[in-house]
């Protein structure tokens, strides 16, 4: 059986769970009684990283009462404003910890548990984009012994995660492996450029115009 390894703040506390993506930042708060808030707010990471630390902090600021930990994935670390994934990963996890303060961090690994944001650190392969991981293991964790084909399509991208008897079973971890193996493609539901995806009839050709998308 597999088994989503919980950190020291347990579900039935004050949480709040952040998925920190390259487009919008999606947030799951847990009051103190146990009812789950969730909503999506846009964030533009390459135009606005600078304003992360505040958009955080206000977001917090919506829960109620304040959270006891914070549980962290991302896919933002993507973002044209990162050198590398390693920078991206680092960035946005600084910026994580200053927005939190003392109140204790675990991001998301593909190794299948939280870690501590120095694991994070020292091992960024494992936390960059591992949203699609930590989803596949709640669907595991609902759907028990079963055979079971998730498919999430984001605004960039759509995942196709196998999950059987209760464990990811995807070939592979990271996304260029998951694009090998065809496990991630590169088509959203909102940015995919038009000409991404062509047309059979080639008398109604597309221009290469990124801002004409799906």
């Amino acid at each position: 059986m597999y088994h989503i390894a919980m950190p020291d703040c347990q579900i039935f506390q004050p949480s709040l769970a952040l998925d920190i993506g390259g487009a919008n930042l999606k947030v799951c708060y847990c009051d103190s009684h146990g009812q789950l808030h969730a909503f999506s707010q846009r964030f533009a990471m390459c135009d606005a990283f600078d304003d992360l630390i505040d958009t955080l902090k206000k977001i917090v600021k919506q829960c109620d009462p304040t959270p006891a930990c914070w549980l962290v994935t991302m896919t933002g670390e993507l973002s044209d404003c990162f050198i590398d994934r390693k920078q991206g990963v680092k960035r946005i996890l600084n910026a994580v910890q200053l927005a939190a303060g003392d109140v204790p961090i675990h991001v998301w690994s593909t190794a299948g548990r939280f870690v501590t944001v120095t694991s994070a650190l020292g091992q960024y392969t494992d936390v960059a984009s591992a949203n699609w991981h930590v989803l596949g293991a709640w669907v595991g964790l609902s759907y028990p012994q079963q055979r079971v084909l998730l498919l999430d399509t984001g605004s960039t991208t759509t995942d196709l995660i196998p999950v059987l008897q209760s464990k990811v079973s995807a070939h592979g971890l990271t996304d260029a492996l998951r694009l090998e193996f065809g496990e991630l493609l590169y088509l959203g539901g909102s940015m995919t450029p038009l000409m991404a995806i062509g047309l059979a009839d080639q008398q109604r050709l597309i221009i290469n115009e990124w801002f004409a998308n799906m």
